[in-house]
């Protein structure tokens, strides 16, 4: 142990590094176990016909359904087809088809999600978490030695930023690689300033390129904003001044070039999306109440993934960085404001905290910023949890470091922070102490105090003892790791479940029934959203934010209730649809025992896992029609909508002014798919007379039609689904997806990298400047450091515009929406009130209804009724001949016997118009958050409730005051409170 001891003395930085290794190795241990999977895909036997498998089974985390139905299925769906020698760029499998590659939750370019290319799954997964942990790990080190944070602070740091709450919920997701690279960014700008070289340059532009390629675009924007803000706040002082902004610039743009084979496919889809439009229409500013920050004290303060109560979900709630950082940060704001960086963590932290927890006027403001407001306000998280194990690293090293007369400030920072931390805390605990009982959590609300307390506590007395000098080397450090491990590995190592890998994603005997079943009679199906894509087969629903547009607007005309816009397309939506023949969904499962009636569908499978009825209605993937019609989108739909189109004798179509004139009608049209790759269909036809051939596949721009090797356009048909016009006689039709966006990307980025190697090799020639040391006085701001932040605005104005879409947005309500007071306690009154502003329009003259919706999660609600009572199904809460006479509503809040937290949406429309339909929606949603919380009643206990928060206020008295001693002893080595 003391030859360790000395090793980790003598190489600091050596020892932080394996130490990270080794934590995020044991983080994620049981995952390596032989048979066992990182993944949260037992949530699939919840479902049918996966849950005959295995009966009474209970997800180990149910809020990862995203990873369980979205991005583990597309990642073994991806690595199958690169198995088999197939780039995948379009996926044939969901949507009736939708690209692939330049969706980027694919992340198809990730290197950790290459892993999956060439090993087993299983380890794959395991170790791709394994290095997010480590990148978020060592690019947090790196940062703050950079910036001359000493060993024990960078190490401090690094482990607070690589297991927090954030990345550790998100760790299997697209957003975790994103979160993982942040402090990358900034460590490369800190190097490209001290090191003036191409080197830095070109190391930055990959990391820019990888932040891209990660997979979740919002991450990667705001990570390029907190970059650019770096750069600004470092470019004082820096060796060459401006010339450090243009190089910075230099290394972004090219950065961008590298991933423009990601980013242009990425842009051109994004065009196309449900979720881009419905944003462009309207998104709601989200936020956290307040009062939400109690969780970086104590993770599961509102329950876990099974029992939550609290605001949104566990997943957007959960900011943890241990509790070290939080101790330690008065120390870097009393004795390191002058130190790099420290300013720069301060007001990042601060920003991020103003749009997460809805700062009023700021938060919109920032929030609906051009391109950032495409983003979930909430996904800033991120940027406060680097800012805060940052300034936790500078705090712990300004205590290491300090000089004896700075002592005492730093101890009475230290304490007070403490007795904050504590006091606070307690408030909430007392506050919520009842609700928590109600809500029936696993570890309860008093015991997760005591272990904040605790730890808390002894983090600060070590921290007083380094300050009174009384540090104790190696041992002291060894403890202050210990600690604020504690606070952080419970949740890093038990919330991505593990299971036997031989239930990932396997087959029942239904499934096996509709593989036999579409080889013989080839058609679609209803599975379940994504999955089907598994197993070979084809599922025109899909769970997805990348929704393509025109295809949601064919199956659900009005538009879906989705509060961001980013809904997915249901089983249920498609089978509902007026195009459920059009779309060929030739068999649709069902959960055993349940009967499917209607014309055309019959009995075929009928097991104890699921039924499968087949539908003898559905069209043909692929097939003739005699005639065509030009219209325009709105009367498309509307025609569909009504099901007044027959598919079998005329198309639809867009985009076009007029159609040759009808020939002789035939009589003999035959169309048949020769050959069917993911990117390219050959179908051989044969008519007697001119036909429109109808392939019912997503229409997309790249996809390209030959007739008989003859370049022919295509055509959007019904809409959303791809048309050729043909003469008469035998065809050989082809269509092949070959987007322009991704030859164009895939050259700039070509181009891009014969760039950054020649400037990498040109480095390696020119010797190294020499760095100019930390601390000496820079010259002022210039002209050009204001240049480049003028140019940094004026990219995100363009970009924004852009992105920008035709179509106007929605007006606000001119209503006042108020629920009082806003946190409802049980037994208290509470009153719902509505009225109108006083604005008049000339819309507002007509009638309409208000509905008042209880939003749940992203996408559906449930209705109030005038009595008081939630529905499932729409129900006016009041009805006006015109919002300009609408009396002033007054209506008692109906408290039911449930706690937690509800968003509540006032929805105008038309008289006896779908409020779950966008479309219907005349003003954008006025939106009120409340809580509903318990009261310490003779059910809940009163007398225990009494005892236990006394016993709590106790043990706090005696921690605060334990603190307090410490802080004003001048001896500590003699001085026993100390010593405790």
């Amino acid at each position: 142990m003391a030859g360790l001891s000395a090793w980790c003395r003598r190489r600091p930085d050596a020892a932080a590094v394996w130490a990270l290794v080794l934590l995020a190795l044991g983080s994620q241990a049981r995952a390596f176990l032989p048979g066992r999977v990182l993944s949260p895909a037992d949530a699939l036997f919840t479902a049918f016909p996966w849950k005959a498998l295995r009966p009474g089974s209970v997800a180990a985390n149910p809020v990862l359904t995203d990873v369980t139905f979205q991005i583990h299925p597309r990642l073994l769906h991806v690595a199958s087809e690169i198995s088999r020698g197939h780039f995948p760029l379009w996926s044939p499998d969901i949507f009736t088809g939708a690209p692939l590659f330049a969706n980027p939750n694919s992340a198809i370019l990730f290197p950790l999600n290459a892993l999956a290319y060439v090993l087993p799954i299983g380890l794959a997964l395991a170790l791709a978490a394994v290095l997010k942990l480590l990148t978020a790990g060592l690019g947090m080190h790196w940062l703050l030695r950079l910036l001359g944070v000493g060993p024990l602070g960078a190490f401090m740091g690094a482990a607070a930023f690589m297991l927090n709450g954030a990345l550790v919920v998100w760790l299997q997701n697209t957003v975790g690689g994103a979160i993982a690279l942040l402090p990358l960014l900034l460590a490369l700008g800190e190097w490209l300033r001290q090191r003036p070289g191409a080197g830095p340059v070109v190391a930055l532009a990959c990391a820019v390129a990888l932040e891209v390629f990660a997979g979740y675009p919002p991450i990667a924007l705001l990570g390029a904003l907190a970059a650019g803000l770096w750069a600004l706040a470092r470019a004082r002082g820096a060796p060459g001044g401006p010339r450090f902004l243009l190089r910075w610039a230099a290394a972004m743009g090219l950065g961008a070039a590298l991933a423009a084979v990601q980013l242009l496919p990425f842009l051109e889809y994004m065009r196309e999306s449900a979720i881009y439009a419905y944003r462009l229409e309207w998104k709601p500013v989200l936020a956290l109440p307040p009062r939400a920050a109690i969780v970086f004290l104590m993770p599961h303060y509102y329950g876990g993934p099974g029992d939550y109560w609290g605001p949104w979900n566990f997943n957007e709630i959960t900011t943890s960085v241990g509790l070290l950082p939080w101790v330690a940060l008065p120390a870097a704001l009393v004795g390191a404001w002058r130190r790099p960086g420290t300013g720069f963590f301060v007001a990042l932290g601060a920003l991020a905290a103003t749009v997460l927890y809805g700062v009023p006027v700021l938060a919109p403001g920032l929030a609906t910023l051009p391109l950032v407001s495409l983003a979930i306000s909430l996904r800033v998280a991120p940027l406060l949890v680097l800012a805060l194990c940052a300034l936790g690293g500078i705090g712990v090293d300004t205590i290491v470091s300090a000089a004896r007369g700075s002592r005492r400030a730093l101890r009475c920072a230290v304490a007070a922070g403490l007795v904050a931390l504590a006091l606070l805390a307690l408030a909430s605990v007392v506050d919520d102490y009842a609700t928590a009982v109600r809500a029936g959590m696993g570890v309860p609300l008093a015991l997760q105090y005591l272990a904040f307390l605790a730890l808390s506590t002894g983090l600060a007395l070590l921290l007083l003892r380094a300050l009174c000098g009384g540090l104790a080397g190696s041992r002291w450090a060894l403890a202050l790791v210990l600690l604020q491990l504690a606070s952080t590995l419970p949740l890093a190592m038990g919330y991505n479940p593990v299971m036997e890998e031989r239930w990932l994603y396997p087959s029942t005997p239904a499934i096996e029934h509709l593989k036999r079943e579409s080889a013989r009679d080839p058609g679609r199906v209803l599975l379940q959203a994504n999955l089907a894509m598994l197993y070979g087969l084809s599922d025109p629903s899909g769970y997805d934010g990348m929704t393509p547009r025109r295809l949601e607007r064919l199956v659900r005309p009005g538009g879906g209730l989705t509060l961001l816009g980013n809904g997915s397309l249901t089983v249920a939506d498609v089978w509902a649809s007026p195009v459920v023949d059009l779309l060929g969904v030739r068999r649709v499962l069902v959960p055993p025992g349940i009967a499917v009636a209607g014309p055309g569908y019959a009995l075929e499978y009928d097991g104890a896992d699921a039924r499968v009825y087949r539908n003898d209605r559905a069209l043909p993937r692929a097939f003739l029609v005699p005639s065509a019609r030009c219209v325009d989108d709105a009367t498309a739909l509307t025609l569909i909508a009504a099901r007044e189109v027959d598919f079998r004798q005329e198309v639809l179509l867009g985009g076009c002014e007029r159609v040759p004139e009808p020939g002789l009608p035939g009589h003999r049209r035959r169309a048949l798919i020769r050959r069917d790759e993911p990117s390219r269909v050959t179908i051989d036809t044969t008519a007697d007379a001119p036909a429109y051939l109808v392939l019912t596949d997503t229409w997309f721009p790249g996809w390209r039609a030959s007739v008989d090797g003859v370049a022919e356009p295509v055509l959007r048909a019904n809409h959303a689904l791809r048309a050729v016009r043909l003469g008469p006689g035998t065809h050989e039709v082809v269509f092949q997806y070959r987007p322009g966006s991704v030859m164009l990307g895939l050259g700039v980025s070509l181009a891009a990298g014969a760039a950054a190697v020649g400037l990498a090799v040109a480095s390696r020639r020119r010797p190294r400047r020499q760095t100019e040391p930390e601390g000496q006085p820079g010259p002022r701001r210039s002209r050009g450091d204001w240049a480049a932040l003028g140019l940094l605005v004026a990219a995100l104005v363009a970009g924004g515009a852009l992105l920008r879409s035709p179509g106007p947005a929605l007006p606000r309500a001119p209503l006042d929406f108020t629920l009082s007071p806003s946190t409802v306690r049980e037994g208290a009154p509470a009153v719902i009130r509505v009225q109108h502003r006083g604005e008049r329009s000339r819309e507002e003259r007509r009638p309409v209804d208000l509905y008042i919706a209880s939003l749940l999660g992203w996408e559906g609600a449930e209705f109030l009724t005038p009595e008081g009572a939630w529905s499932d199904r729409p129900v006016p809460f009041r009805r006006a001949q015109s919002l300009s006479g609408l009396a002033p509503i007054e209506a008692p809040w109906p408290w039911e016997r449930k706690v937690g937290s509800l968003r509540l949406a006032l929805i105008v429309v038309d008289a006896t118009a779908d409020p779950r339909r966008r479309s219907s929606w005349l003003f954008q949603p006025a939106l009120v958050a409340v809580d509903l919380k318990a009261s310490i009643t003779g059910d809940l206990g009163r007398a225990r409730a009494v005892a236990v928060l006394a016993m709590l206020g106790l043990v706090t008295l005696g921690a605060v005051l334990l603190v307090l001693r410490c802080s004003q002893a001048r001896a500590p080595l003699a001085d026993p409170a100390c010593d405790a």
